[in-house]
């Protein structure tokens, strides 16, 4: 910005400039406070969970659980992923599951807004028993930039 430039998209700084000017040489112009309002989100954002172990490649993932708003806000959306495998290092090139919502079959949304997904809504690769030891979850939310969906408690059933 210092060359005259704009924000864009994937900038995280913001650069200002204020000139203080006065005609009376007997005042000192002074600059009390700035205030920069940014009323918009990232329109998506993910975040991937630790790798958990769950001591046995037999394991099998039952269920989903998360408390979400309890009504998203216009055009927001929560989805979660899962991958599985037989060892922590392998996590990293597992596939992720299709995204699991609160509108997938064998989920249901509940008051408090609690959604709880049934062993119906996870994918059959991953309640195989095979080669399903070490698991994440990804929780992508979605808005239209003013209105962010929040997420606790994710709870991943065995």
């Amino acid at each position: 910005m210092s060359g005259g430039g704009c924000v864009t998209d994937g900038h995280q700084y913001v650069q200002y400039q204020a000139t203080l000017s006065t005609t009376n040489n007997e005042v000192t112009p002074v600059l009390n406070d700035v205030t920069v309002n940014y009323p918009q989100y990232s329109q998506t954002g993910s975040l991937i969970s630790s790798a958990y172990n769950s001591e046995s490649d037999a394991n099998i993932i039952g269920g989903l659980i998360w408390t979400e708003d309890a009504t998203l806000p216009s055009g927001a959306s929560v989805t979660l992923s899962v991958r599985t495998a037989a060892s922590s290092a392998g996590l990293s090139s597992a596939s992720w599951s299709t995204g699991i919502t609160s509108a997938t079959t064998g989920c249901s949304k509940g008051s408090p807004p609690v959604v709880t997904c049934s062993a119906t809504a996870i994918p059959a690769a991953l309640k195989d028993g095979s080669g399903d030891q070490w698991f994440q979850y990804r929780v992508t939310l979605s808005g239209g930039g003013a209105n962010t969906p929040t997420v606790d408690d994710i709870k991943v059933i065995y």
